[in-house]
């Protein structure tokens, strides 16, 4: 019974102070508004920011505590990890790809090229059943590159950075059956 007596008040205490906190961070807020005819004296300012900060760091409770070491290390800190954010998401621009919910850079992407790539990659998966499908397999993936003894430089050089849409691989043996590469505008261009 004891023991149930100390958890209520635990919990009160614990209620109490998230009242406190609350009403001090509306005072913190209704200070810092222009608009607000409240006045306190700086020290008690200061002493409403330094709980606050103390119990949960945030940029406008450090600002206010000039004086503060831990609270202007903090503030150092968040602009490090502003920049390096900026930075990040200026890269990520810049290479087209994208920025993650945790400010990575995320380089993956689909298999499919493009929607039609990936028609052609579902209506196979649809009729093929003893089959493995390789979407976008590297022409090295699928023809050994010794082929490249028999191939001039450009042709070689084509040969490492080409793909094809699709490759059918025998399921028992991994062997290429067959491959499909979709016609599009690009094969049109002179150079391709």
């Amino acid at each position: 019974m004891v023991h149930k007596v100390h958890i209520a008040h635990w919990t009160r205490l614990n209620f109490a102070l998230l009242y406190v906190f609350e009403v001090l961070a509306r005072l913190f807020q209704l200070l810092h508004d222009t608009n607000s005819s409240l006045k306190f004296s700086e020290d008690i300012i200061q002493r409403i920011a330094e709980y606050l900060f103390e119990k949960y760091p945030t940029v406008p409770y450090a600002q206010a505590l000039k004086n503060n070491h831990k609270a202007q290390k903090f503030l150092q800190e968040h602009n490090k990890n502003i920049i390096s954010q900026i930075e990040t998401i200026s890269t990520g621009a810049n290479l087209d790809v994208k920025v993650g919910e945790t400010v990575y850079l995320l380089f993956h992407k689909e298999v499919c090229n493009s929607p039609q790539e990936k028609e052609l990659y579902l209506a196979a998966q649809n009729k093929l059943n003893k089959v493995i499908l390789l979407p976008n397999a590297a022409l090295s993936t699928i023809i050994a590159s010794k082929v490249c003894a028999l191939l001039d430089r450009e042709a070689s050089t084509f040969f490492f950075k080409s793909t094809v849409d699709l490759c059918i691989l025998d399921q028992s043996t991994y062997m290429p059956i067959f491959s499909v590469a979709l016609d599009s505008s690009w094969h049109d261009l002179e150079r391709n």
